[in-house]
């Protein structure tokens, strides 16, 4: 995890006068940072800012940025599509995959899927979690979250793109198979991945076909076990990037 690394929702821009609060603020006071002493700040949108620390208040912290930094953001894209699932699974699901390197995530609610409410505490808190996972992993870009009342409703794709989902049949093919495959006949990890994984009960067959038919997904086996949503999309993610060299 870089040392001393904070996230404020804000522009960064050289020689600019910012305040962090709330829960970064927290932070920094914990560790007991004088005035006078540097931090970095990110924002999540691809700059990453070396300030220093001007004044304590009770409830925020002033800072002026020194220098900045920005990364561009990456053409080819790893998106992960996750059927509704349990809250704690969820969170747990977004703190790993962002920390692997996904740059959105998609929920959608399949008809097996739990009951989940997004509320504003929810979204919230899962910004919260997307938040310190790209602090821990030394990422600039705060992954985007997506919501979807259902599969058929998930229809714009980026052109260049390859669609995959999780498949349980006997017969589908390992992914990693799959995708040297693919290489050896195009650009496979230059376009933009899309990986859906199911509901802990299982895709329902109207979605299945939806993905095959509609969709022109590929069917792919992620393990040789069956695997958990939350694991399965850990997984996939985790092989993705690994191939992509994310």
């Amino acid at each position: 995890m870089p040392k001393d690394r904070y996230f404020i929702d804000q522009d960064l821009k050289k020689n600019s006068s910012l305040e962090i609060k709330d829960k970064e603020a927290h932070h920094i006071k914990t560790l007991r940072k004088k005035t006078g002493e540097f931090v970095e700040v990110i924002n999540g949108k691809g700059f990453l800012a070396k300030a220093k620390i001007e004044n304590f208040d009770k409830k925020s912290i002033k800072i002026r940025v020194i220098d900045v930094f920005f990364e561009k953001e990456k053409k080819q894209k790893l998106i992960l599509v996750q059927a509704f699932i349990k809250p704690n699974k969820l969170e747990f699901l977004l703190e790993k995959t962002t920390e692997l390197g996904i740059d959105e995530i998609w929920l959608f609610k399949s008809k097996n899927s739990e009951k989940l409410n997004f509320s504003k505490n929810r979204l919230n808190r899962m910004k919260f979690i997307l938040i310190a996972a790209i602090k821990q992993s030394g990422r600039l870009y705060l992954p985007k979250i997506k919501i979807f009342d259902s599969i058929k409703d998930i229809k714009n794709f980026d052109s260049n793109k390859n669609i995959y989902f999780g498949d349980v049949e006997k017969k589908a093919k390992r992914y990693v198979d799959v995708y040297k495959n693919r290489t050896k006949q195009s650009n496979e990890d230059k376009k933009t991945s899309y990986f859906f994984i199911g509901p802990e009960m299982g895709f329902f067959l109207t979605e299945i076909s939806y993905l095959k038919n509609n969709l022109q997904a590929i069917g792919v086996k992620i393990n040789s076990n069956i695997l958990r949503a939350e694991t399965a999309a850990i997984a996939a993610i985790s092989i993705a990037a690994h191939l992509l060299k994310l």
